[in-house]
């Protein structure tokens, strides 16, 4: 049996780009010897390690030996029967798991609040989505879990469900591992596939003072995205399968299908460094990290001045930290603030701001956050006492209200929930209409801020006021709308009146 202290794929990598073969082979920067100068110093060291399906570097989509031995380690660290590599982002591996296990007309219970590229999935399939309305943190105004009674209720409206889609956790780290493991129970019990998105849960399962994973939970499928998390480079994934129930076979076809054909061999190492990694940290490792966030959550409740996500093991990943400032500022004008301090954050919503910690602690940059949160409160505050402003939210609630909260309760809300076909409509299909006149029309696009890319619309969705009012207000508080910046926004494309 392999070691998990070893990592196969960068181990045969390295070895053979010190070789220092002759390169008539792809990629045409040959080790990066056609590369522009300036550019060089910075990229030689990985331009070297760009090769391709070599003698003995095996092949992504027939693995037979060392990305089979890597993966293989990553299944046996990750709880899984089966592991994939995917260089296509975790899109890719909602894509295929979908694609793999749901035809033309099945019908799918999926968590509304799922990423745009779930939805994009079940359109390619053809198949029908029954949403579920998520719950809402009436704290931090953003939307959390399902509970499993909404699975039967959705079955007695749609008995012939096949699939489960669940987010576990979400964007904000909010897991909720009691509930969620509920769901998974009851899902299984009426013979639903469980395929859950849980890009931002690699790290969930290494250790006790963390959420269990989605595998442990019960769930069939999972994708976790190990560059957000853990160490490996942007765009790498994995995709982790229980195969008890799975159509394996379909779903590694659909992987063939929709994976690039020249996978990188950096970010497929780079997948099994981190693994490694996750591997060789010890429970002093994982107490230290875990004590340095305990730290930084006291500071920043001492400063007095902002809400801050905290809960359990099993209810919030506390490497994710949620900050809710309570002195006049937006979500969006506190992470301005903070870039000008020199600090990126996340994401941000008219709220709050939402950072990903290091599973290394990084005391300087602790400081430097707790200093640049101390200085924005002062300013604010000053500001707050020559304008006579309220400490008030940005868009008129008092901190921890259900204020927009109940109001994204409305938006996912359907009075007769129902299953929407999912398609893709072509341009002649559908016309677009300024927002304001999109009440009442069937959407024929998706409008999703970025990040953290949950459609506020989906096609196929009725078009309602509170979805009208809901996108307003988040473009007027400063939210991104990838696709929808330029001269004819706010507008909406819906099906045309004739379209059946």
């Amino acid at each position: 049996m392999q070691d998990l202290n070893e990592a196969p794929l960068f181990q045969a990598l390295v070895e053979k780009a010190n070789k220092e073969e002759a390169r008539f082979h792809v990629p045409g920067h040959k080790g990066g010897y056609v590369f522009p100068g300036h550019g060089r110093k910075m990229y030689h060291p990985v331009l070297k390690l760009d090769l391709t399906e070599l003698d003995g570097l095996d092949n992504l989509h027939d693995p037979q030996g060392v990305i089979r031995q890597a993966q293989e380690l990553a299944a046996r660290q990750f709880g899984a029967d089966q592991t994939y590599f995917l260089v296509n982002g975790s899109t890719v591996g909602n894509l295929a798991m979908i694609l793999g296990c749901l035809y033309q007309g099945d019908v799918a219970l999926v968590q509304r609040n799922s990423h745009q590229s779930v939805f994009h999935g079940l359109s390619m399939a053809g198949a029908c989505c029954f949403p579920l309305l998520p719950e809402v943190c009436p704290r931090f105004r953003v939307a959390q879990g399902i509970r499993p009674e909404q699975i039967e209720d959705a079955l007695r409206r749609c008995p012939e469900a096949k699939a489960v889609i669940l987010t576990y956790p979400t964007y904000y780290g909010w897991a909720g591992a009691d509930q969620f493991e509920a769901v998974v129970r009851t899902a299984r019990e009426y013979g639903l596939l469980v395929l859950v998105d849980e890009a931002h849960g690699a790290h969930f399962g290494q250790h006790g003072s963390l959420p269990p994973s989605a595998l442990q939970l019960g769930a069939d499928l999972c994708v976790q995205s190990t560059h957000k998390m853990l160490g490996s480079m942007t765009m790498t994934s994995m995709l982790h399968i229980r195969r008890e129930r799975v159509p394996v076979e379909d779903v590694e076809d659909c992987l063939r299908r929709l994976q690039t054909s020249s996978p990188s061999y950096p970010l497929l190492a780079s997948l099994d460094l981190a693994r490694l990694f996750l591997s060789q940290m010890t429970r002093t490792d994982w107490e230290q990290a875990l004590a340095a966030v305990q730290e930084l959550h006291s500071g920043i409740r001492a400063l007095g001045n902002y809400l801050i996500s905290s809960g359990t093991g099993r209810e919030q990943d506390p490497f994710k930290l949620v900050i809710q400032p309570v002195f006049g500022l937006s979500g969006f004008q506190l992470q301005e603030a903070l870039r000008q301090h020199g600090i990126e954050v996340e994401l941000a919503d008219p709220y709050n701001v939402c950072l990903t910690l290091p599973l290394v602690p990084h005391p300087d940059w602790n400081n430097r956050l707790l200093q640049a949160l101390s200085s924005i409160a002062k300013e604010a505050g000053h500001l707050q006492r020559e304008k006579g402003r309220p400490g008030k939210t940005p868009l008129g609630h008092q901190p921890g209200e259900k204020g927009a909260g109940a109001d994204m309760a409305e938006l996912f809300n359907q009075a007769e929930p129902a299953p929407i076909p999912m398609r893709v409509y072509r341009a002649q299909e559908k016309e677009h209409v300024p927002l304001s006149q999109a009440v009442g029309r069937q959407a024929a696009e998706m409008i999703t801020p970025y990040p953290p890319g949950i459609p506020l619309l989906i096609p196929g969705e009725v078009i309602k006021e509170e979805h009208v009012s809901h996108i307003l207000r988040l473009k007027q508080a400063g939210a991104y709308f990838p696709g929808k910046q330029g001269r004819e926004w706010p507008s909406v494309a819906v099906v045309k009146k004739n379209e059946k």
